[in-house]
């Protein structure tokens, strides 16, 4: 047995091991700042005062004995609390090259945070943190970062699930850093999966399942995956699955998945994540019991181009689902049929990659950008090139160059894609403050909504890893500055409730910028046709009020004139600046008084 009190730190260090034989018991104390962590709340040992902690670091180890296709005989390994609180836990800074971190057999719990990263300026070694029949229950998160890796397998020959359970955030999480899961059951946290810009080498998640969690089951910003098969995704609070731009599937890769009965919507994602085409994949889309807001459909195309048709034959749903997609156009979706050239050579160019043809898929992705530049797909191929980037010489700097010599169309997926990524590239290279210019200028300039948060996502995540490497001059010209992880994932949870597809899911109050806006709302929404802005002055202004659609594009001006102190509304139709009736979807009403600016979401359905 091994005890920790007293806010004791046991470093490991200079090739040293701390090796846990099966049937050993490890406790601790005291959280940092000794108060246990609020539920829903950040975790993690960041505060000035530290708590109780386990750290292996400059080539120490942390490890339990290797399972060798066999169950041991003798009792798990436990991890726990001595008492209620959650303790700081084990921390795994700056590892050695290819070094394995295990833990088989254990039952973790009562612990903030186990984690692998980099400290400060380290070199960018690739380690494994190795999770092989363990739950993991009653505690904080497994975080990995920094294109560690994290390998997580339940008992795969006797199909047991390691459990994930019963903690108040998502219970993974990973930044710059591939999962490799396979027969894991996260249920009962405050989300399940929590993933960032990771494909050096493309994660897996098979066999999973993400089930009664009080937020969204499955989050992906920018992944990409060799396989996405056999997980179960249901019931859910939040969305069953998000897919941000940049997230991708090898083609016949994403397979026999269930997505079903989730709060909200059980598929968001922008178009390009769509790889819902390989008819024979039996992926299963359904709600039993439609509410409202976002959970009135099952699958939302955030950015339909009112052209291109996404084909989703690969699922079990027909044309009589049809009012419950989004959009309901049905020129926006195909059940069947044939598929274009440009998506055969996107796939082509996958199926390439996943096998480790990487020059040919590369030439593949270059023709498709020159020959297709106004498609979908040529945009989806600079995010491929991204990550074929990341699986070969990680020369990002030659992706760069190639991208800035692409001339694209404005205002087409091409062009938004490759502005994008060159700020992706500066990331890669460590060029944090050359990445926080460019995002600012998307922040202070765009009108597409969801696009200005996105790149807030961003820059806080490029302010961060400043921070981590003990950069002293921290720009000021920066809006997001989050300086601590914690910081950080608070900051991403306020920003993505922001996005447009959380229209109804959030509360609609004021969001206040310099504060004469006192309140704000729009009554009812969702409305069919004609919804009510009501609004409170402090004092008198200049009030404007603007519509938009989901592409930033103004549909109507409903008022430019000076008001009063006091209560106001105005009605807006559902019209155009032409008085003809727009369709069916997410819009955003603009409200600019002399000194604030707020901007809300609006939900017409017809």
């Amino acid at each position: 047995n091994f005890i920790i009190n007293h806010a004791s730190e046991v470093l490991v260090e200079n090739d040293g091991i701390l090796f846990l034989d099966w049937g050993s018991i490890v406790k601790g104390t005291l959280p940092t700042t000794y108060e246990a962590t609020p539920p829903g709340q950040p975790v993690g040992g960041e505060d000035p005062i530290p708590g109780d902690r386990i750290i292996a670091k400059s080539g120490g180890i942390i490890t339990t004995d290797i399972l060798d296709n066999f169950t041991p005989s003798c009792d798990s390994i436990t991890i726990a609390s001595t008492g209620s609180d959650l303790w700081d836990g084990i921390f795994i800074q700056s590892p050695s090259d290819s070094t394995n971190y295990w833990f088989v057999n254990c039952d973790i719990s009562g612990i903030r945070k186990l984690s692998i990263e980099n400290v400060g300026l380290s070199a960018r070694n690739t380690a494994y943190l190795r999770l092989h029949q363990t739950d993991f229950h009653d505690a904080g998160q497994i975080v990995v970062r920094d294109g560690h890796n994290l390998i997580v397998h339940g008992n795969v020959a006797e199909s047991e699930y390691c459990y994930f359970e019963d903690t108040p955030a998502y219970p993974i999480v990973a930044y710059e850093s591939p999962v490799d899961l396979d027969y894991v059951h996260i249920e009962n946290n405050g989300g399940g999966i929590y993933l960032y810009d990771s494909s050096t080498p493309f994660s897996i998640i098979n066999n999973c399942n993400f089930l009664n969690n009080n937020g969204d089951g499955v989050k992906l910003n920018g992944v990409a995956f060799s396989d996405f098969n056999d997980n179960n995704i249901e019931d859910n609070s939040g969305f069953g699955m998000i897919c941000y731009p940049g997230t991708a599937f090898e083609y016949q890769h994403f397979n026999a998945d269930t997505l079903r009965n989730n709060g909200y919507a059980e598929f968001v994602g922008w178009q390009s994540t769509f790889e819902m085409s390989y008819q024979y994949a039996n992926n299963k889309i359904e709600d039993t019991n439609y509410g409202f807001g976002s959970d009135q459909f099952l699958l939302m195309n955030l950015n339909w181009d009112d052209s291109t048709t996404v084909n989703i034959s690969g699922t079990d749903l027909t044309s009589a689902d049809l009012s419950h997609l989004l959009p309901s156009d049905p020129d926006a979706w195909s059940f069947g049929g044939g598929i274009t050239i440009e998506k055969e050579m996107l796939y082509s160019a996958s199926s390439d990659m996943g096998n480790g043809n990487y020059f040919i898929a590369e030439q593949t992705l270059q023709l498709l950008i020159s020959d297709y530049s106004l498609t979908n797909e040529a945009g989806s191929a600079v995010y491929y090139l991204y990550h074929l980037e990341s699986l070969t010489e990680q020369d990002f700097s030659s992706l760069r160059y190639y991208l800035e010599n692409v001339t694209p169309t404005n205002d087409t997926p091409l062009e938004t894609a490759i502005k994008k990524i060159i700020t992706k590239t500066y990331m890669k290279d460590k060029e944090y403050l050359i990445a926080i210019n460019q995002l600012e200028t998307v922040i202070n300039n765009s009108q597409i909504p969801d696009e200005v948060i996105s790149a807030m996502i961003d820059e806080g995540y490029c302010y961060l890893k400043l921070a981590d490497e003990s950069e002293r001059g921290l720009p000021v010209n920066c809006t997001v500055k989050t300086a601590t992880l914690n910081e950080y994932q608070a900051k991403v949870r306020e920003l993505e409730t922001q996005f447009s597809f959380y229209l109804d899911e959030q509360e609609q109050d004021i969001i206040k910028i310099a504060g004469n806006i006192l309140s704000i709302s729009n009554y009812p929404n969702p409305f069919n046709p004609t919804t009510t802005i009501a609004f409170d002055l402090a004092a008198e202004s200049n009030v404007s009020i603007a519509v938009y659609n989901v592409k930033g594009q103004k549909v109507n001006q409903l008022i430019n004139e000076q008001l009063s102190v006091g209560q106001h509304s105005i009605e807006w139709n559902g019209k155009d600046s032409n008085n003809k009736s727009v369709a069916s979807g997410l819009y955003f009403y603009k409200l600019t008084s002399d000194d604030d600016t707020v901007m809300r979401k609006m939900l017409l359905l017809k």
